[in-house]
């Protein structure tokens, strides 16, 4: 297949695939449905990149195919999961499982997931693998309590015949049996939680509307920025359309009268990139999948038709938590906001937030007002160091 076919056949079924995931929101059978596809398309994918070893060119085209329907699995797990940001987040730490392709286990792990499903205590069950943030365990299930429990699957040989139609059998019924009571001799448990249905410690907040309106221009327009607030800009624009990009940005921070200030700078098309190390900084945040904003903007950005450049000042925000009656030092990189009872450093992660995952400068300054006056509370507003690579 000719490589325009190849991709306009992939940006065909990313857009299939996630309009399909906007409708899954309030319908638990469409998300039954679109796990199982793209559990199936993700395989295609891999199958297809290893058979493509010595193409190089080829090899690309399915790889972006496998990074971006991945994308669309981590937008279905926040959305089915009710956007539990600590224990999402909590779940992507541990190391990348790589292809499922050529792994024996794969099949055990869709018969399990299919065989969950016959059962009334099962709301949902996602396979972890096609996900990039889903990593502790084989399975993650929701019950209708809003329990979560997070399984192994032990797949043992792969044998024909009626010796393996009697271990599905037993491996069904012992399914059922750990849904009823947490044990089983296939499943080891591997986590048992609950959905954090919590008070919000503060009130998130997004640049979601803002952003959005300016994409709808910029898909007209070709290209166009505004400002957010007083120490935040953005970028929009088509890619095959501008040349001249380094231009455009340096006109646009110009026109923000930012002169020498230290800027922070995320461009959303790294949520889609496919290797595992560079992407780290964007499977610490929410999807751009799960952004509730014009699915058609998201669609675009899915496909390559549109980028967003996010620009926050560095030295703006600095200056506001300075107004807002705090000790700050900007130093070797790194923000350090005291009181007599308390310090906390502005992690790369909460940075992250906000260039790639458009949440508010002010959300940001509220989470170190919550920090400091609870510190236990740290961890939970992600004011911590991420480590510095995927391990």
């Amino acid at each position: 297949m000719e490589s325009n076919e190849a991709n306009f056949e992939t940006n065909h079924l990313l857009r299939g695939l996630y309009f399909r995931l906007r409708s899954a929101e309030d319908n638990r059978t469409v998300a039954r449905d679109l796990e199982s596809d793209l559990s199936r398309f993700i395989l295609e994918a891999e199958e297809l990149m290893l058979a493509s070893k010595n193409d190089t060119a080829r090899k690309a085209i399915y790889s972006r195919r496998r990074a971006r329907l991945k994308r669309i699995a981590d937008g279905l797990a926040w959305s089915v999961l009710d956007f539990d940001e600590i224990r999402l987040l909590s779940y992507a730490g541990n190391p990348t499982p790589g292809l499922m392709a050529g792994k024996g286990g794969y099949y055990a792990e869709r018969f399990v997931v299919d065989t969950l499903y016959e059962s009334p205590e099962v709301v949902f069950a996602i396979q972890n693998d096609i996900t990039n943030i889903l990593r502790v365990g084989d399975v993650t299930v929701l019950l209708p309590n809003q329990t979560i429990r997070v399984v192994e699957v032990k797949s043992g040989s792969q044998k024909v015949g009626l010796a393996r139609a009697q271990r599905q059998k037993e491996r069904a019924s012992n399914i059922h049996d750990y849904l009823r009571s947490g044990d089983s001799t296939i499943l080891a448990e591997g986590d048992i939680g609950r959905l954090l249905h919590r008070e919000a410690l503060w009130q998130s907040a997004y640049y979601w509307g803002r952003v959005e309106r300016v994409c709808n221009e910029a898909r007209k327009l070709g290209v166009i920025w505004k400002r957010l607030d007083a120490s935040s800009l953005v970028v929009a624009y088509r890619p095959h359309l501008l040349a001249n990009l380094q231009d455009i940005i340096g006109v646009a921070v110009a026109s923000m009268g930012w002169v020498n200030a230290k800027l922070r700078v995320g461009v959303l098309s790294r949520h889609f990139e496919e290797k595992e190390k560079t992407s780290a900084a964007v499977r610490y945040i929410m999807p751009v999948t799960a952004f509730r904003i014009d699915p058609e903007v998201v669609a675009s950005l899915l496909v390559g038709d549109l980028d967003v450049i996010v620009i926050v000042n560095e030295t703006a925000v600095v200056e506001a938590l300075r107004e807002a009656g705090m000790v700050v030092t900007d130093e070797d990189g790194c923000v350090t906001i005291e009181t007599e009872t308390a310090s906390v450093q502005i992690s790369e992660r909460s940075w992250n937030w906000v260039v790639y995952g458009l949440r508010t400068v002010s959300t940001l300054i509220q989470s170190v007002q919550c920090v400091l006056s609870d510190p236990a509370l740290t961890e939970s507003c992600g004011l911590t160091e991420d480590p510095a690579t995927d391990r």
